[in-house]
């Protein structure tokens, strides 16, 4: 969903998320059949290209994946103190 969510321009392709993702064509069609059957994304034809396929995050897509970056971020803030000793990280030059 993250790549889906931070892709450049418009919804990535199936082909465009297996590239990014590493994954085989198969494997990434698999993932977007399970994830729009949870309801999560959707498919939709490219406007310029009907033979190609775009995916897109649903409402509850969005709404999911915006619950899991703020949990996921508070786990990182909560790490990052616990490797610095509790200090705020030091920032690079």
């Amino acid at each position: 969903m993250l790549f889906i969510r931070g892709f450049p321009g418009p919804p990535p392709s199936i082909a465009e998320l297996a590239d990014r993702l590493q994954i085989q064509h198969q494997s990434a069609v698999g993932l977007v059949d399970r994830s729009a059957r949870a309801g999560l994304v959707r498919r939709h034809a490219d406007a310029d290209d009907r033979r190609r396929v775009r995916v897109a995050l649903t409402e509850r897509g969005e709404r999911i994946l915006a619950r899991l970056v703020a949990a996921h971020a508070r786990q990182f803030d909560r790490l990052s103190r616990a490797l610095s000793g509790g200090r705020p990280p030091s920032k690079s030059r």
